[in-house]
């Protein structure tokens, strides 16, 4: 299972533009790793920006609603489960 997401698929999986995704990066609202000269979002990145959002939007209006559906037809990217990882796998 996959941890780690290129821009573009990040992009996808967040459902805005590159310029934003930097943006984001840049201001410290979305965490990303170089590796080698590859600039890689984490899954727990991704799921933590949500969840911030989430909460940012629950602080300010009280209540959370659901976005609007988007008039493109572009389909919404599905991040597999994350797998809990035994300390005899990670060394």
């Amino acid at each position: 299972m996959r941890e780690l997401f290129s821009v573009e698929e990040a992009t996808e999986a967040l459902g805005f533009g590159k310029t934003r995704l930097y943006q984001e990066m840049a201001a410290g609202r979305l965490l990303s790793v170089l590796v080698g000269r590859r600039r890689l979002i984490p899954r727990s990145a991704i799921e933590t920006y949500v969840d911030d959002l989430v909460a940012e939007q629950a602080g300010n209006s009280g209540a959370v609603t659901a976005p609007e559906p988007s008039a493109s037809s572009h389909e919404a990217v599905t991040l597999p489960p994350r797998r809990g990882l035994n300390r005899e796998q990670s060394t």
